[in-house]
């Protein structure tokens, strides 16, 4: 694997909670708290939003043993499920979306839901498998522009970008 080095930089995903999923239009932002120290299985003592991981490409929530899939990024352009769809449906009003409605159901019964472990490979596809079984996977779609990244929320760090080009640093800019 090429982007063994780059693995590195996901071993900082391990042992952090799940704190927020939320959107900017079709951005998605998963944000990953403090590491949890002495975890027991479920258990999650800290919330304090370390990392966030932005998406662009195509992501979802999936349970494997269940085979199901939770939600997923194309749930942004659909409305959420009480509500029938018209030509008028406006997506990225926050709330009234598929994505919104079914993420904010998986919060509320996942809280103490944290990263068990990651895989990350050669095309810079993410999957990060939670205490609970289920895994979200980033899926790089595009060939040219930026998929997914992530920057320490606390600091000001460089960010790490994964594009359909490959996988770079974004400096850090108080600009």
């Amino acid at each position: 694997m090429k982007n063994k080095k780059y693995q590195i930089h996901m071993e900082n995903f391990k042992g952090r909670t799940i704190d927020n999923i939320s959107r900017t239009k079709h951005l998605v932002h998963i944000t990953l708290g403090e590491p949890v120290e002495g975890v027991e299985e479920t258990i999650r003592t800290v919330k304090t939003g370390g990392i966030c991981i932005n998406v662009e490409c195509s992501c979802r929530m999936v349970n494997g043993e269940r085979s199901k899939i939770i939600f997923a990024s194309n749930d942004l352009f659909e409305p959420k499920k009480a509500v029938e769809w018209t030509s008028d449906f406006d997506w990225n009003v926050q709330g009234e979306n598929l994505f919104d409605e079914l993420s904010h159901k998986w919060l509320e019964k996942n809280e103490d839901v944290f990263v068990r472990d990651y895989r990350f490979n050669d095309f810079g596809d993410l999957a990060l498998y939670l205490s609970n079984g289920d895994v979200f996977e980033a899926i790089v779609n595009v060939s040219w522009e930026d998929a997914w990244w992530f920057y320490r929320l606390d600091e000001k760090s460089n960010g790490f970008v994964v594009t359909g080009e490959g996988i770079f640093y974004e400096k850090y800019s108080d600009e």
